[in-house]
């Protein structure tokens, strides 16, 4: 054989052992990822559960967040109802809401408050804020002491604010949905923590 061909068939072979070789650390890569993103989940899993507060302080952001979602959604749907009120009416309007009373003092409850995780009091207070951007000029559109023009331009601009606070209760909503496994949600609370504990 020639020392041509022979060195050819080295390189190949060598190639070849080298191909094998890349081959393989693919693979190991592959499981290593594979594992790493497997522990990661674990351990997230693990993070979430070992951090889950209270249920009544979930329960409490979310009916909070509820009910100012449900006074958007009225004041949006009977936007047209409004409209020709303030268009034929000369006296104030009334209209019909659970949680506003005219300012942002007292739409959160302070002790419900301290007691919640950092992360639901920054959902419960943004939530405050959409809430409180929606219904912040009712008070205005609703007294007949301003002129008709005005108040109908205010509401064009209250429903709009009113329909960006509901899409954003919404994925408010749906983010402590997703992050709050269902059976912890929906356990039974008959008893207290305490009372399963063995006595001392």
């Amino acid at each position: 054989m020639d020392a041509p061909i022979i060195i050819a068939i080295a390189v190949g072979i060598v190639n070849l052992l080298a191909l094998g070789f890349v081959g393989w650390q693919t693979y190991l890569t592959r499981k290593s990822v594979q594992l790493s993103e497997a522990n990661l989940r674990e351990s997230q899993q693990a993070r979430v559960i070992s951090n889950l507060p209270r249920a009544y302080s979930i329960i409490h952001v979310q009916n909070c967040l509820e009910g100012w979602k449900k006074d958007l959604e009225s004041l949006i749907d009977n936007e047209k109802k409004l409209r020709e009120m303030v268009r034929t009416s000369d006296a104030d309007i009334k209209i019909n809401t659970r949680h506003w009373f005219g300012q942002a003092k007292g739409l959160i409850h302070k002790v419900s408050y301290d007691h919640l995780p950092d992360w639901l009091k920054e959902i419960l207070t943004t939530g405050a804020q959409y809430y409180y951007e929606g219904m912040c000029l009712m008070d205005t559109v609703c007294s007949s002491r301003e002129k008709k023009e005005f108040r109908l331009d205010l509401l064009e601009g209250t429903i709009e604010r009113a329909k960006q606070g509901v899409t954003h209760m919404n994925e408010m909503l749906a983010f402590i949905d997703q992050l709050i496994p269902k059976w912890y949600l929906e356990s039974p609370v008959s008893l207290n923590d305490s009372d399963f504990w063995d006595k001392e």
